[in-house]
């Protein structure tokens, strides 16, 4: 079955759709893929998330449950703060990842589309047992991110409120109904999404593109999502990566207490080093390689040096291509090459977040 956006009845314009994860059908472009991503690096961007999922999470033991569960440190935040965490198997390995966040009532759990059904079937089957509530905001409700340099201004001028700052979240009237806004990266300029009924969010979404934010679609947020390094659960990493294999210091706290998986985190942390990391590649020429795409040593093209996870010709600046890259070829300055359709593309690794080595951007 494909679920379409409550929201779609918005944006009959779009020129594009496809199915997308979970079952979706998603805009994928509104026309001008590379005016779309332009608009998430000098304006603001306004796409449809709906398919992005959205839970609650509530109850007297909903944050000592949760605490048990994610590598962050849930109990530690105050009303109105986030963090980036992980779902682990005892393995260390990712189940889901997710960014939570800290409100009056309880928390808001906000992932992906790949990691939602997760989420939902593994937290779900324990809520009457755990004490808490679970809920996916998804019937009757919507979702939209506006991304870009400008799109603090336009929250501002049409919800009439301050946007939160990263990794923070508020909640605002407009319209006699509340809003959610979540600050979470989709970019490397201020983004944030919008939570809330069907008809409020696509009431919002009008009022934003004429107070001037441009309608994208999922192409264009793939691209931006590149540019700032972003790492995607199901494309760069899934549930055969160790936590630190994602490379993504901000989602573990070494400070808290157990949570499943912790044991394999912290012995990997203390005492050894990743087989393998996520990093980008910088192409010799213009050749793109496919996701999937085998490494291999420079120095003896018969090793394998790990595999391609994600591609882009349109970002800013020339190709962006992230790999996981075995633990002997991921310093910085190594060169690989990657065999494709009989010929070989030259490449060399360097840090996947643009700018920065561990700094805050998944």
């Amino acid at each position: 079955m494909t679920w379409t956006s409550p929201i779609s009845v918005t944006m009959e314009t779009a020129a594009s759709r496809s199915d997308g994860s979970d079952g979706w059908a998603v805009s994928t472009s509104y026309g001008d893929v590379g005016a779309e991503a332009e608009a998430t690096r000098t304006g603001a961007g306004v796409a449809d998330v709906s398919h992005w999922g959205a839970f609650r999470l509530s109850g007297a033991n909903a944050v000592k449950y949760l605490q048990g569960l994610v590598t962050n440190d849930v109990a530690a935040l105050e009303t109105g703060k986030g963090c980036y965490a992980a779902f682990l198997n005892v393995h260390g390995r990712i189940e889901a990842d997710v960014h939570i966040f800290r409100v009056d009532d309880g928390l808001i759990l906000h992932t992906s589309p790949e990691a939602a059904g997760w989420v939902e079937k593994n937290l779900g089957r324990f809520r009457l047992a755990g004490g808490f509530d679970l809920t996916r905001l998804s019937e009757g409700f919507g979702m939209l991110a506006i991304a870009g340099p400008d799109a603090p201004r336009l929250i501002e001028s049409v919800l009439g409120a301050e946007p939160p700052a990263s990794l923070h979240a508020s909640r605002v009237r407009t319209g006699g109904e509340s809003v959610s806004i979540l600050a979470l990266p989709r970019c490397q300029a201020p983004s944030f999404d919008i939570h809330g009924r069907a008809e409020q969010v696509s009431r919002l979404w009008t009022s934003l593109v004429d107070a001037g934010a441009r309608p994208i679609g999922t192409d264009a947020l793939e691209i931006a999502r590149l540019e700032a390094g972003i790492a995607r659960f199901s494309r760069d990493f899934d549930n055969d990566t160790v936590l630190q294999e994602m490379d993504s210091p901000e989602i573990v706290s070494f400070h808290k207490g157990c949570y499943l998986g912790q044991e394999i985190v912290a012995r990997l942390h203390f005492q050894g080093q990743p087989s393998k990391l996520l990093r980008r590649l910088v192409l010799d020429g213009d050749r793109l390689p496919e996701v999937g795409d085998e490494i291999v040593a420079a120095s003896d093209p018969e090793k394998s040096a790990g595999r391609v996870t994600s591609v882009s010709g349109a970002t800013k600046g020339g190709p962006t291509v992230f790999a996981i890259v075995k633990r002997r070829y991921y310093t910085p300055g190594t060169a690989v090459l990657i065999p494709c359709d009989g010929e070989t593309i030259a490449a060399t690794v360097a840090e996947r977040r643009p700018g920065t080595c561990n700094g805050q951007s998944a």
